[in-house]
Protein backbone atom coordinates (compact mmCIF):
# COMPACT_ATOMS: atom_id res chain seq x y z
CA UNK A 1 0.00 0.00 0.00
CA UNK A 2 1.34 3.29 -1.30
CA UNK A 3 0.28 7.12 -1.04
CA UNK A 4 -1.01 6.46 -4.83
CA UNK A 5 -3.27 3.46 -3.50
CA UNK A 6 -4.93 5.96 -0.87
CA UNK A 7 -5.79 8.54 -3.81
CA UNK A 8 -7.18 6.02 -5.77
CA UNK A 9 -9.69 5.17 -3.19
CA UNK A 10 -10.36 8.79 -2.68
CA UNK A 11 -11.24 9.17 -5.80
CA UNK A 12 -13.49 6.47 -6.30
CA UNK A 13 -15.48 7.38 -3.06
CA UNK A 14 -16.00 11.11 -4.59
CA UNK A 15 -17.01 10.14 -7.87
CA UNK A 16 -18.97 6.95 -6.75
CA UNK A 17 -17.61 5.09 -10.49
CA UNK A 18 -14.26 4.05 -11.37
CA UNK A 19 -14.89 5.17 -14.90
CA UNK A 20 -14.93 8.66 -13.82
CA UNK A 21 -12.58 7.81 -10.75
CA UNK A 22 -9.72 6.73 -13.78
CA UNK A 23 -10.45 9.85 -16.25
CA UNK A 24 -9.80 12.18 -13.19
CA UNK A 25 -6.82 10.33 -12.13
CA UNK A 26 -5.67 10.65 -15.99
CA UNK A 27 -4.82 6.50 -16.00
CA UNK A 28 -6.71 3.64 -17.34
CA UNK A 29 -9.90 1.79 -15.89
CA UNK A 30 -8.35 -1.73 -15.53
CA UNK A 31 -5.20 -0.21 -13.73
CA UNK A 32 -7.79 1.59 -11.42
CA UNK A 33 -9.51 -1.69 -10.91
CA UNK A 34 -6.36 -3.47 -10.20
CA UNK A 35 -5.21 -0.98 -7.94
CA UNK A 36 -8.26 -1.16 -5.64
CA UNK A 37 -8.15 -4.57 -5.49
CA UNK A 38 -4.39 -4.98 -4.45
CA UNK A 39 -5.50 -2.22 -1.81
CA UNK A 40 -8.00 -4.15 -0.85
CA UNK A 41 -6.09 -8.00 -0.53
CA UNK A 42 -3.42 -5.41 1.46
CA UNK A 43 -6.43 -4.95 3.88
CA UNK A 44 -7.90 -7.55 4.03
CA UNK A 45 -11.49 -6.20 4.01
CA UNK A 46 -13.85 -4.84 1.22
CA UNK A 47 -13.70 -1.04 0.42
CA UNK A 48 -16.25 -0.29 -1.91
CA UNK A 49 -19.57 -2.35 -3.26
CA UNK A 50 -21.59 -1.68 -5.85
CA UNK A 51 -25.60 -0.39 -5.68
CA UNK A 52 -28.08 0.96 -8.10
CA UNK A 53 -26.78 4.69 -7.22
CA UNK A 54 -22.97 3.04 -8.22
CA UNK A 55 -20.20 2.33 -5.90
CA UNK A 56 -20.35 3.13 -2.53
CA UNK A 57 -18.03 2.12 0.80
CA UNK A 58 -18.46 -0.49 2.80
CA UNK A 59 -18.73 0.48 6.75
CA UNK A 60 -15.26 -0.64 6.67
CA UNK A 61 -14.25 1.29 3.74
CA UNK A 62 -15.45 4.37 5.49
CA UNK A 63 -13.85 3.96 8.16
CA UNK A 64 -10.54 3.55 6.00
CA UNK A 65 -11.45 6.52 3.96
CA UNK A 66 -11.45 8.58 7.04
CA UNK A 67 -8.23 7.62 7.62
CA UNK A 68 -7.05 8.01 4.07
CA UNK A 69 -8.59 11.23 3.31
CA UNK A 70 -6.20 12.67 7.09
CA UNK A 71 -3.17 11.38 5.63
CA UNK A 72 -3.42 12.70 2.31
CA UNK A 73 -4.43 16.33 3.79
CA UNK A 74 -1.30 16.13 6.46
CA UNK A 75 0.96 14.85 3.23
CA UNK A 76 -0.44 18.13 1.41
CA UNK A 77 -0.05 20.31 4.23
CA UNK A 78 3.87 18.63 4.95
CA UNK A 79 4.27 19.63 1.20
CA UNK A 80 2.98 23.62 1.34
CA UNK A 81 5.40 23.77 4.49
CA UNK A 82 8.75 23.34 2.30
CA UNK A 83 7.24 24.77 -1.41
CA UNK A 84 9.70 27.67 -2.41
CA UNK A 85 6.54 30.14 -1.79
CA UNK A 86 4.35 29.49 0.80
CA UNK A 87 0.94 29.73 0.13
CA UNK A 88 -0.83 32.55 2.76
CA UNK A 89 -4.35 32.06 1.29
CA UNK A 90 -7.09 31.96 4.27
CA UNK A 91 -9.57 29.27 4.14
CA UNK A 92 -13.18 29.22 5.92
CA UNK A 93 -14.95 25.79 5.24
CA UNK A 94 -18.92 25.37 6.94
CA UNK A 95 -20.86 22.91 6.73
CA UNK A 96 -24.70 23.34 7.19
CA UNK A 97 -28.39 22.37 7.41
CA UNK A 98 -30.43 24.14 4.36
CA UNK A 99 -31.98 27.08 5.75
CA UNK A 100 -32.46 31.07 3.99
CA UNK A 101 -31.29 32.34 7.79
CA UNK A 102 -27.82 30.74 7.72
CA UNK A 103 -27.51 31.49 3.90
CA UNK A 104 -27.87 35.44 4.35
CA UNK A 105 -25.79 35.16 7.47
CA UNK A 106 -23.03 33.36 5.79
CA UNK A 107 -23.76 36.14 3.14
CA UNK A 108 -23.23 39.03 5.41
CA UNK A 109 -20.32 37.67 6.76
CA UNK A 110 -18.40 36.95 3.45
CA UNK A 111 -19.37 41.09 2.41
CA UNK A 112 -18.00 42.25 5.84
CA UNK A 113 -14.59 40.06 5.34
CA UNK A 114 -11.36 41.91 4.93
CA UNK A 115 -11.25 41.60 1.34
CA UNK A 116 -7.58 43.13 1.14
CA UNK A 117 -6.21 39.22 1.67
CA UNK A 118 -6.90 36.03 -0.51
CA UNK A 119 -9.80 33.77 1.19
CA UNK A 120 -11.26 30.83 0.14
CA UNK A 121 -14.88 30.35 1.09
CA UNK A 122 -16.20 27.16 1.28
CA UNK A 123 -20.12 27.00 1.69
CA UNK A 124 -21.69 22.95 1.56
CA UNK A 125 -25.61 22.46 2.17
CA UNK A 126 -26.32 19.28 3.53
CA UNK A 127 -27.80 17.14 6.43
CA UNK A 128 -26.52 16.61 10.38
CA UNK A 129 -24.73 13.62 9.63
CA UNK A 130 -23.10 14.63 6.90
CA UNK A 131 -21.84 17.91 8.35
CA UNK A 132 -20.17 16.08 11.38
CA UNK A 133 -18.58 13.86 8.52
CA UNK A 134 -17.75 16.65 6.44
CA UNK A 135 -15.35 18.44 9.77
CA UNK A 136 -14.41 14.85 10.54
CA UNK A 137 -13.11 13.36 7.08
CA UNK A 138 -13.16 16.26 4.64
CA UNK A 139 -11.29 18.95 6.83
CA UNK A 140 -13.79 21.64 7.35
CA UNK A 141 -13.54 23.57 9.58
CA UNK A 142 -17.00 24.61 11.55
CA UNK A 143 -20.66 22.80 10.69
CA UNK A 144 -24.13 23.58 12.09
CA UNK A 145 -25.87 20.95 13.66
CA UNK A 146 -29.88 21.42 13.29
CA UNK A 147 -31.68 18.54 15.42
CA UNK A 148 -34.65 17.77 17.28
CA UNK A 149 -34.45 18.06 21.47
CA UNK A 150 -35.52 14.26 21.50
CA UNK A 151 -32.15 13.78 19.60
CA UNK A 152 -30.00 15.92 21.79
CA UNK A 153 -28.31 13.20 23.91
CA UNK A 154 -27.88 11.32 20.53
CA UNK A 155 -25.68 14.20 19.18
CA UNK A 156 -24.27 15.04 22.27
CA UNK A 157 -22.36 11.96 23.08
CA UNK A 158 -21.70 11.56 18.99
CA UNK A 159 -19.60 14.53 18.87
CA UNK A 160 -17.83 13.67 22.01
CA UNK A 161 -17.00 10.28 20.91
CA UNK A 162 -15.51 11.99 17.77
CA UNK A 163 -13.54 14.84 20.04
CA UNK A 164 -15.49 17.63 18.61
CA UNK A 165 -16.52 20.53 20.68
CA UNK A 166 -19.91 22.40 20.25
CA UNK A 167 -21.95 25.31 21.16
CA UNK A 168 -25.67 25.60 21.46
CA UNK A 169 -26.30 28.86 19.14
CA UNK A 170 -30.17 28.92 18.74
CA UNK A 171 -32.83 27.05 20.31
CA UNK A 172 -36.72 27.76 18.44
CA UNK A 173 -40.19 26.11 17.36
CA UNK A 174 -41.59 26.57 13.65
CA UNK A 175 -43.99 28.76 13.13
CA UNK A 176 -46.57 28.66 10.48
CA UNK A 177 -47.02 31.72 8.16
CA UNK A 178 -50.55 32.17 6.40
CA UNK A 179 -53.27 34.78 5.57
CA UNK A 180 -55.60 36.37 7.67
CA UNK A 181 -58.40 35.28 5.32
CA UNK A 182 -57.57 31.15 5.58
CA UNK A 183 -59.94 29.42 7.46
CA UNK A 184 -57.21 27.90 10.29
CA UNK A 185 -56.64 31.60 10.98
CA UNK A 186 -58.91 31.23 13.04
CA UNK A 187 -57.87 28.25 14.55
CA UNK A 188 -56.37 29.03 18.45
CA UNK A 189 -54.38 25.50 17.39
CA UNK A 190 -52.94 24.40 14.12
CA UNK A 191 -51.85 20.71 14.23
CA UNK A 192 -49.82 18.94 11.51
CA UNK A 193 -53.20 17.16 10.51
CA UNK A 194 -54.50 20.93 9.97
CA UNK A 195 -51.88 20.75 7.11
CA UNK A 196 -52.09 18.12 5.33
CA UNK A 197 -54.94 18.95 3.37
CA UNK A 198 -52.80 21.63 1.98
CA UNK A 199 -51.35 19.23 -0.47
CA UNK A 200 -53.79 19.63 -3.09
CA UNK A 201 -52.62 17.00 -5.17
CA UNK A 202 -53.99 14.82 -2.92
CA UNK A 203 -57.47 15.74 -3.71
CA UNK A 204 -57.46 16.47 -7.97
CA UNK A 205 -58.90 14.26 -10.19
CA UNK A 206 -59.42 10.87 -9.82
CA UNK A 207 -57.13 9.10 -12.55
CA UNK A 208 -55.03 6.17 -10.98
CA UNK A 209 -51.95 7.18 -13.04
CA UNK A 210 -50.02 10.81 -12.68
CA UNK A 211 -46.80 11.61 -14.66
CA UNK A 212 -43.42 11.26 -12.83
CA UNK A 213 -42.91 14.96 -12.32
CA UNK A 214 -45.67 15.40 -10.38
CA UNK A 215 -45.38 12.40 -8.31
CA UNK A 216 -41.82 13.98 -7.56
CA UNK A 217 -43.01 17.24 -6.85
CA UNK A 218 -45.95 15.51 -4.48
CA UNK A 219 -43.12 13.90 -2.92
CA UNK A 220 -41.35 17.00 -2.05
CA UNK A 221 -43.91 18.43 -0.74
CA UNK A 222 -44.66 15.42 1.29
CA UNK A 223 -41.08 15.47 2.60
CA UNK A 224 -41.48 19.02 3.86
CA UNK A 225 -44.59 18.58 5.51
CA UNK A 226 -42.66 15.91 7.65
CA UNK A 227 -39.81 17.91 8.31
CA UNK A 228 -42.21 20.20 10.28
CA UNK A 229 -42.89 17.00 12.47
CA UNK A 230 -39.99 15.35 12.35
CA UNK A 231 -37.45 17.84 12.29
CA UNK A 232 -34.23 16.47 11.34
CA UNK A 233 -34.66 13.04 12.28
CA UNK A 234 -34.26 11.99 8.57
CA UNK A 235 -32.96 13.64 5.13
CA UNK A 236 -34.16 12.39 1.80
CA UNK A 237 -32.28 13.01 -1.46
CA UNK A 238 -33.98 12.46 -5.10
CA UNK A 239 -32.28 11.19 -8.27
CA UNK A 240 -34.05 10.85 -11.55
CA UNK A 241 -33.63 10.77 -14.89
CA UNK A 242 -34.82 13.92 -16.83
CA UNK A 243 -35.83 11.72 -19.46
CA UNK A 244 -38.03 9.86 -17.47
CA UNK A 245 -40.65 12.71 -15.95
CA UNK A 246 -43.18 12.54 -18.43
CA UNK A 247 -43.58 8.77 -18.18
CA UNK A 248 -47.05 7.50 -16.04
CA UNK A 249 -47.07 5.68 -13.21
CA UNK A 250 -49.48 4.80 -10.65
CA UNK A 251 -50.76 7.77 -8.47
CA UNK A 252 -48.68 7.93 -5.07
CA UNK A 253 -46.46 5.15 -6.09
CA UNK A 254 -43.35 7.14 -4.83
CA UNK A 255 -44.90 8.66 -1.95
CA UNK A 256 -45.93 5.36 -0.22
CA UNK A 257 -42.17 4.04 -0.99
CA UNK A 258 -40.72 6.74 1.04
CA UNK A 259 -43.38 7.56 3.38
CA UNK A 260 -42.64 3.57 4.86
CA UNK A 261 -38.91 4.37 5.19
CA UNK A 262 -39.72 7.77 7.03
CA UNK A 263 -42.42 6.61 9.20
CA UNK A 264 -41.07 3.17 10.31
CA UNK A 265 -37.65 5.16 11.07
CA UNK A 266 -38.26 9.00 12.17
CA UNK A 267 -37.80 7.98 16.07
CA UNK A 268 -34.98 6.01 15.43
CA UNK A 269 -32.37 5.56 17.51
CA UNK A 270 -29.94 7.74 14.77
CA UNK A 271 -30.97 9.59 12.02
CA UNK A 272 -32.43 8.37 8.93
CA UNK A 273 -30.75 8.90 5.23
CA UNK A 274 -33.49 7.90 2.62
CA UNK A 275 -33.04 7.92 -1.05
CA UNK A 276 -35.23 7.58 -3.51
CA UNK A 277 -33.55 6.99 -7.18
CA UNK A 278 -35.17 6.47 -10.78
CA UNK A 279 -33.62 5.51 -13.94
CA UNK A 280 -33.65 3.28 -16.93
CA UNK A 281 -32.61 -0.25 -16.73
CA UNK A 282 -32.34 -2.71 -19.83
CA UNK A 283 -33.17 -6.70 -18.56
CA UNK A 284 -33.59 -9.46 -21.36
CA UNK A 285 -33.57 -6.75 -24.17
CA UNK A 286 -36.73 -4.74 -22.70
CA UNK A 287 -36.38 -1.47 -21.37
CA UNK A 288 -37.80 -1.25 -17.64
CA UNK A 289 -38.18 1.70 -15.66
CA UNK A 290 -36.15 1.01 -11.94
CA UNK A 291 -37.25 3.01 -9.00
CA UNK A 292 -35.53 1.82 -5.73
CA UNK A 293 -35.94 3.73 -2.35
CA UNK A 294 -33.40 2.94 0.54
CA UNK A 295 -32.90 3.87 3.92
CA UNK A 296 -30.34 3.61 6.64
CA UNK A 297 -32.86 2.40 9.25
CA UNK A 298 -33.03 -0.59 11.17
CA UNK A 299 -34.74 -2.54 7.90
CA UNK A 300 -37.44 -4.88 7.18
CA UNK A 301 -38.13 -7.67 9.86
CA UNK A 302 -38.20 -11.15 8.46
CA UNK A 303 -41.83 -11.32 9.31
CA UNK A 304 -42.81 -8.00 7.13
CA UNK A 305 -41.34 -9.53 4.40
CA UNK A 306 -42.83 -13.05 4.69
CA UNK A 307 -46.09 -11.48 5.16
CA UNK A 308 -45.81 -9.15 1.77
CA UNK A 309 -44.51 -11.43 -0.52
CA UNK A 310 -47.09 -13.99 0.66
CA UNK A 311 -50.14 -11.35 0.48
CA UNK A 312 -50.86 -11.43 4.58
CA UNK A 313 -51.76 -8.74 6.38
CA UNK A 314 -49.09 -6.85 8.73
CA UNK A 315 -50.06 -5.80 12.04
CA UNK A 316 -47.50 -4.29 14.28
CA UNK A 317 -48.11 -2.41 17.80
CA UNK A 318 -51.83 -3.29 17.28
CA UNK A 319 -52.57 -1.64 14.28
CA UNK A 320 -52.54 -2.67 10.68
CA UNK A 321 -49.86 -1.44 8.22
CA UNK A 322 -50.97 -2.02 4.50
CA UNK A 323 -48.88 0.81 2.95
CA UNK A 324 -46.63 -1.27 0.39
CA UNK A 325 -49.14 -4.76 0.45
CA UNK A 326 -51.65 -2.39 -1.29
CA UNK A 327 -48.81 -1.09 -3.78
CA UNK A 328 -47.78 -4.40 -4.78
CA UNK A 329 -51.33 -5.51 -5.39
CA UNK A 330 -51.88 -2.64 -7.53
CA UNK A 331 -48.95 -2.93 -9.29
CA UNK A 332 -49.90 -6.64 -10.13
CA UNK A 333 -53.48 -5.33 -10.90
CA UNK A 334 -52.82 -2.84 -13.44
CA UNK A 335 -49.66 -4.42 -14.79
CA UNK A 336 -49.12 -8.07 -14.50
CA UNK A 337 -45.83 -9.66 -15.24
CA UNK A 338 -44.73 -6.54 -16.71
CA UNK A 339 -44.18 -4.94 -13.03
CA UNK A 340 -41.87 -6.10 -10.23
CA UNK A 341 -42.29 -5.45 -6.74
CA UNK A 342 -38.74 -6.63 -4.04
CA UNK A 343 -37.76 -6.17 -0.72
CA UNK A 344 -34.33 -6.37 0.82
CA UNK A 345 -31.94 -5.30 3.55
CA UNK A 346 -28.77 -3.85 3.26
CA UNK A 347 -25.51 -5.73 4.39
CA UNK A 348 -25.31 -6.59 7.72
CA UNK A 349 -28.72 -5.32 8.22
CA UNK A 350 -28.22 -1.68 8.26
CA UNK A 351 -31.01 -0.64 6.26
CA UNK A 352 -34.53 -1.71 4.12
CA UNK A 353 -34.22 -1.80 -0.09
CA UNK A 354 -37.38 -1.82 -1.72
CA UNK A 355 -37.54 -1.86 -5.51
CA UNK A 356 -39.99 -1.70 -8.19
CA UNK A 357 -39.72 -2.14 -11.86
CA UNK A 358 -42.24 -1.36 -14.51
CA UNK A 359 -41.72 -1.98 -18.43
CA UNK A 360 -41.31 1.04 -19.83
CA UNK A 361 -43.82 0.22 -23.13
CA UNK A 362 -46.27 0.15 -20.15
CA UNK A 363 -46.27 3.74 -18.86
CA UNK A 364 -46.00 5.94 -21.59
CA UNK A 365 -49.32 6.88 -21.42
CA UNK A 366 -52.10 8.29 -19.22
CA UNK A 367 -54.59 5.59 -20.10
CA UNK A 368 -54.63 2.74 -17.79
CA UNK A 369 -53.18 -0.58 -19.53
Amino acid sequence: MNIAHLKYAVEVEKTASITKAAENLFMGQPNLSRGIKELEETLGVKIFKRTSKGIVPTPQGEEFLGYAKSILAQIEEMESLYKPEKNNKLKFSISVPRASYIADAFSKFVREADMSKEIEFSFKETNAMRAIRNVVQENYGLAIVRYQTIFESFFTNMLRDKGMKSENIWEFEYQLLISKNDPLSQKDVVDIEDLSGYIRYLFGPTANLRKISEEINHVKLYIQLQHKRYGDAFSCTIDVDEDLLNYFIPKLMLQTLVENSIQHNAIYERPVEVSLFLTKEVMDNETWLYCCVSDTGKGFSDAVMDAILHDREIYRDGRRHIGLSNLKERLKLIYGNDATFQLSNMADNYGAIVEVRIKLSRIKSPNEP
